[in-house]
């Protein structure tokens, strides 16, 4: 079994939301109190309204969180690809006057079975914190963000790929965040490719830079729903991957 599987990704259709700067956030564990301010004001459409949702006396929040989300799927403001694909993902900054380029892939990684993890981490969670996204995952039944994994890329996956088919293609986003970062983002769907890079990642050691939470979270989920099914699990339903964010750098 591969570690890692593309994937239909959920993402805002361009047509609705215009301007990707009015939408899109930051992940949840690096929101202060007054950023959440800021963002919910910023457009009713912000995916703030489901990643990090404000405590409200009137409703649960986590519950509002899903049906956003629903919501914005039938009304197309979310809209799912048609095709499986991988997603080169950049990252533009600077630091110290020195301007700095991530480049990695976003795909769905495999979680652990009980022969062993399929990752390395190290840091110590927290229940409330992983209470928090579960309850989360719960309403919205879907990854609302990536892991951050690092490998090695002994066989260069990311330059080789990214150099043959990545600069002719225009990416379908392009926004810069509060921050001055430019993200990109492009699709790659060629069946033949996604092969490659799969099994090109079989044999690669991965290490959780970020995640912690959202890894176990989402074991737990996994745990879960594979109780509820019982001999009908097989292991290759979607609860058995979660989004993550591959780079060597």
């Amino acid at each position: 079994m591969s570690k890692i599987k593309a994937f239909k990704a959920v993402v805002y259709n361009p047509k609705v939301i215009g301007d990707f700067k009015h939408v899109v956030c930051p992940p949840y564990d690096v929101i202060s109190s007054q950023a959440q301010d800021i963002l919910h004001e910023r457009s009713p459409r912000n995916f703030i309204h489901i990643l990090l949702a404000k405590d409200s006396p009137l409703d649960d929040k986590y519950h509002r969180a899903g049906v956003i989300f629903r919501s914005w799927l039938k009304e197309e403001v979310l809209i799912q690809d048609e095709q499986p694909a991988v997603y080169f993902y950049s990252q533009q900054y600077v630091i110290r006057g020195e301007k700095k380029t991530r480049l990695g892939f976003i795909s769905l990684l495999r979680l652990p079975d009980e022969k062993g993890s399929a990752v390395f981490g190290h840091e110590n969670t927290h229940n409330a914190a992983k209470l928090d996204r579960f309850k989360l995952v719960k309403q919205v039944r879907a990854n609302l963000s990536p892991i951050f994994i690092i490998f090695l890329d002994k066989k260069r996956i990311i330059q080789r790929v990214f150099q043959k088919y990545i600069p002719a293609q225009k990416p379908f986003i392009e926004v810069f965040d509060d921050e001055k970062t430019a993200h990109k983002l492009w699709r790659l769907n060629d069946p033949g490719v996604l092969k490659t890079i799969e099994s090109s990642m079989d044999n690669e050691n991965m290490f959780i830079a970020d995640g912690h939470h959202r890894y176990e979270v989402s074991c737990a989920y996994r745990d879960m729903l594979r109780e509820k099914l019982g001999a009908q699990f097989t292991g290759e339903e979607d609860f058995n991957f979660c989004l993550a964010y591959f780079t060597n750098n």
